[in-house]
C-alpha cells in the first residue's frame, strides 16, 4: 500500500507550463535599453533633473501594473487583489521618490533639504512634463506592439512586462544605497548658518552616477530573468500571474 502510494505520488505530473517561459524574450530588452538612454540623456543635459527622470519610472510601473491588472484580473477577487497591490505599490513609489528628493536637495553647500516641499511639486509641474509624456508613451506603445505581434499576447506581456515590473524595485533601492554611501563620504556637520548635514557632493556628476546605478540594476536583472530563469522559477511567476486564472 505504501509502495503505490509512492509510486502515485512520484508519477504525478508537474504543473503544465503556461507558456511564460517560451514567450520570454529578449527583444524587449531593446525597448528597455533605449529607455535608459534616453533618460540619461535627460540628466546627462539637464533636461531634467535626477528626481524627475526617477519619477518617469514610478509612472511607468504603475502603467505597468494597471495594464496587468486589467489584463490578467478574470475574477472579481483577483481584480481586487491587484487593486491593493497597485496601492502597496504607489506607497512604496511615494516612499523612493522622498528619498529621491531628499538626496538631491541636498547636493552642493547651497542646497537645503527643508525645501524638499517646495521643490516636489515644482518639479511635477515643470515644463519637462512632456519629456515624461514621450518616454511613457514610447515604452507602453512598444509593449503593446511586440505583445500583440507575438500571437500569444497574454503569456508575453506576463514573461517581458509584468514579471519584470519588479526589477525597477531593485534598481531604485541600489540607486539608495549609493545615495546613502555619498552622503557619508561627502557630509559635513551644519555650520553656524545651518541647521543640517550639508552634502558637497559634486553636483554635476553624482545624479548621473545615481541614475547609472539604477539603470545598470535594472537592465542586468531583467536580461537574466529573460535568459537565465529555470522552468521552475517561471512556473512560480506563472503562480504570482495567474493566481485567479479560469
Amino acid at each position: 500500500m505504501m509502495n503505490s502510494t509512492t509510486i502515485t505520488t512520484a508519477d504525478a505530473p508537474k504543473p503544465k507550463s503556461l507558456g511564460l517561459q517560451d514567450a520570454a524574450s529578449s527583444r524587449p530588452l531593446l525597448i528597455l535599453v533605449f529607455a535608459q538612454i534616453y533618460l540619461l540623456f535627460l540628466v546627462a543635459t539637464a533636461r531634467s533633473t535626477f528626481a524627475q527622470v526617477m519619477l518617469m519610472t514610478c509612472v511607468e510601473s504603475l502603467l505597468v501594473w494597471l495594464l496587468t491588472t486589467l489584463f490578467f484580473s478574470r475574477t472579481w477577487p483577483g481584480f481586487f487583489k491587484r487593486c491593493g497591490e497597485l496601492l502597496i505599490m504607489t506607497i512604496v513609489l511615494a516612499m523612493f521618490m522622498m528619498i529621491f528628493g531628499l538626496l538631491e536637495t541636498t547636493w552642493g553647500a547651497d542646497s537645503d533639504p527643508s525645501n524638499w516641499f517646495e521643490e516636489m511639486p515644482a518639479m511635477v509641474a515643470s515644463n519637462s512634463f512632456h519629456y515624461t509624456f514621450i518616454y511613457i508613451v514610447v515604452l507602453a506603445a512598444g509593449w503593446l506592439l511586440m505583445a500583440w505581434q507575438s500571437g500569444n499576447a497574454r503569456p508575453w506581456w506576463a514573461a517581458n512586462v509584468a514579471a519584470p515590473a519588479s526589477v525597477t524595485f531593485a534598481g531604485m533601492f541600489m540607486a539608495c544605497v549609493a545615495g546613502g554611501v555619498m552622503i557619508v563620504f561627502f557630509s559635513s556637520p551644519p555650520d553656524a548658518g545651518h541647521h543640517v548635514v550639508q552634502v558637497h557632493a559634486p553636483r554635476a556628476i553624482t545624479p548621473i552616477l545615481l541614475f547609472i546605478i539604477y539603470s545598470l540594476t535594472r537592465v542586468f536583472i531583467s536580461w537574466t530573468m529573460a535568459t537565465k530563469f529555470t522552468p521552475e522559477e517561471w512556473r512560480k511567476t506563472e503562480a504570482r500571474l495567474y493566481f485567479d486564472a479560469a
